[in-house]
């Protein structure tokens, strides 16, 4: 039975952040660099969806979706907080680590792509 109510809660999150995204997109214009970086910190497939739309270049695409996917956005973290929830681990060094994960995947990326 607690596995089901985990699944469910986790399941909740993911569309509450979607129906969260649909209001950002609607409200911003959905091609605007603001909107998608907003969308890939949010949750990042739908972020990924709104980048490979944009007009940016491939240089900074490949870069931003390293660093989308590397983090996962806010609704991972929403989903590790539930499921850290009622045990003595901490959620700040793991969001530490998320984001230092990010910013190397990021740059390690846009070295990857000025080098070569």
């Amino acid at each position: 039975m607690n596995s089901l109510f985990s699944i469910t809660k986790l399941g909740g999150y993911i569309i509450l952040f979607s129906v969260f995204q649909g209001i950002l997109q609607f409200l911003l214009s959905s091609s605007s660099f603001f909107s998608v970086m907003l969308c890939g910190l949010t949750e990042f497939s739908t972020g990924l969806n709104a980048l490979k739309d944009t007009a940016l270049p491939f240089s900074l695409k490949f870069p931003l979706t390293m660093g989308f996917s590397s983090f996962g956005g806010l609704c991972v973290l929403a989903q590790t907080s539930c499921v850290l929830s009622g045990t003595d681990l901490p959620l700040f060094p793991y969001l530490i680590g998320r984001i230092v994960c990010t910013l190397i995947a990021s740059g390690l990326t846009f070295l990857f792509v000025i080098l070569f």
